[in-house]
């Protein structure tokens, strides 16, 4: 395919509206994941915690 067809086909893009909620949705993702995450490392060390008890 040659540069000059390539660049004249239409290419669809959501609308600015769509983009903004994608971002949105994007941004919450991103929170729970890191809640989680959060969430995660706190049992890792809790479940430390009560290993190391039960051995002392």
């Amino acid at each position: 395919m040659k540069d000059s067809v390539f660049n004249q086909m239409p290419i669809p893009y959501p609308t600015i509206g769509e983009q903004e909620q994608i971002g949105s949705f994007f941004e919450k993702l991103d929170k729970t994941i890191a809640l989680r995450q959060q969430k995660l490392n706190l049992l890792k060390k809790q479940k430390h915690a009560y290993l190391q008890k039960m051995f002392i």
